[in-house]
């Protein structure tokens, strides 16, 4: 399948199965507490999720909880994004495509200082080819990003290969519902 067939089966993945993206982000939620380097992580990007797609507030939660610092993206301008320190999930807002981001007053976050984090994905390769939603917010992020990088996916949309596209970023971890998948990327 080609990325764009491969993010029209992740849209028909949840419209299929919404009922269940709680209890998959909650399954994930677990499985990243399991991971070292989140537990190694003095600070944490993630992502508020949309309704289509896994339930994150677990997730940003036991970041919050944990004493971490949590980032989220923040669209600044088309194909744009930074990372903004937040302090709790109050503190957001709606953005520019609907879902919840940090306010402008957000301290901007430099990249160097996150140790971790974790990009949406509508599917991800056990090599950790991720195909993103199509606006190329991540890739472009991630382009000069050098922590460790980890995809959230439902299990069912991880596969064997995908074709990467030249300006597709990989991440090193694959985070699902049922388990962790450190990626081959050599």
């Amino acid at each position: 399948m080609d990325q764009t067939a491969l993010r029209e089966a992740a849209r028909e993945y949840a419209r299929s199965h919404g009922e269940l993206l709680s209890a998959i982000g909650a399954g994930m939620t677990v499985m990243l507490q399991q991971l070292p380097e989140f537990r190694q992580s003095g600070c944490v990007m993630a992502f508020c999720s949309t309704p289509r797609e896994p339930d994150t507030s677990g997730i940003l939660r036991a970041v919050l909880h944990s004493g971490k610092r949590l980032c989220l993206p923040r669209c600044e301008a088309l194909g744009v994004m930074t990372a903004r320190a937040v302090g709790g999930l109050g503190e957001l807002a709606a953005g520019a495509f609907g879902i919840l981001e940090p306010s402008a007053s957000a301290p901007v976050q430099p990249k160097q200082d996150i140790d971790l984090l974790l990009a949406p994905c509508s599917a991800v390769s056990v090599h950790g080819v991720r195909v993103g939603k199509g606006g190329g917010y991540y890739d472009r992020f991630l382009a000069d990003y050098r922590g460790v990088r980890a995809a959230l996916c439902c299990d069912q949309l991880v596969f064997e290969e995908i074709e990467p596209q030249p300006h597709d970023q990989p991440v090193d971890i694959v985070i699902t519902e049922k388990r962790i998948i450190r990626c081959n990327r050599g």
